[in-house]
């Protein structure tokens, strides 16, 4: 989807672009292809054509297991307890924001950060599982994360200490929720810290750090702006 949205944002300013797109985009297809033929005997066989017999039949409905939006499975996605807006409510601030890059007139941006977003929403919303099995948040929404940070920068510069104070919470929740996930029996999941044989704390504690550096390096830019006026 994020590729189909930005091949037409890319034609849109003339064909001689559209090149250069494609172009960047034949290692990561050059790359599935390869993965799928080690894996699989066929760079055409994807992964999903051998998924577990427990979720075959509902991963056999709709289009690999996406349907029609479910309202409640909407809600879950955005309130539960692992909802995106209870876990990262900055992310409500960069939706606002996008609607501040279109008034300034960045409209094609702002309706393809947009549009990237809301499609993965619905298809979030639409997917049997929308959560996505054991996973702390909606783990398919995650790549339009990036195209919803585009509008925090926005937010930051119209409401700065607001949009930080958000930014902190949602460091805060997603640090705990991380040091405290577990499987529903206790078990800690395996991750690239315990295959690199590092304790999960110190995982925890490095990714913490660079969130609350990045954190501190925009809370130096906004006060410095304003003690600037002042």
């Amino acid at each position: 989807m994020i590729a189909a949205v930005l091949l037409v944002y890319t034609a849109a300013k003339g064909m001689r672009a559209v090149v250069p797109f494609l172009a960047g985009a034949l290692p990561s297809v050059l790359a599935l292809a390869l993965y799928n033929t080690a894996a699989f005997d066929s760079p055409f066989r994807l992964s999903y054509r051998y998924v577990s017999r427990r979720f075959a039949e509902d991963q056999s409905k709709g289009l690999f297991g996406i349907g029609v939006p479910d309202p409640e499975a909407l809600a879950r996605v955005l309130f539960s307890a692992d909802g995106l807006l209870l876990l990262s409510p900055v992310l409500a601030a960069g939706a606002a924001g996008l609607v501040l890059l279109w008034r300034e007139g960045l409209r094609a941006e702002a309706a393809v950060c947009g549009g990237i977003a809301t499609l993965f929403l619905l298809v979030t919303a639409g997917y049997y599982d929308p959560i996505g099995g054991l996973s702390p948040g909606p783990r398919f929404f995650i790549p339009a994360i990036p195209f919803l940070a585009v509008g925090i920068s926005c937010a930051l510069r119209r409401w700065p200490f607001f949009t930080l104070g958000l930014t902190a919470i949602s460091i805060g929740l997603m640090c705990y929720r991380a040091g405290t996930w577990s499987r529903p029996r206790g078990e800690s999941f395996v991750t690239v810290w315990s295959l690199l044989g590092t304790p999960r704390l110190v995982g925890i504690v490095a990714v913490s750090a660079l969130a609350l550096a990045a954190l501190i390096l925009s809370g130096r830019s906004v006060f410095a702006r304003y003690g600037a006026r002042a």
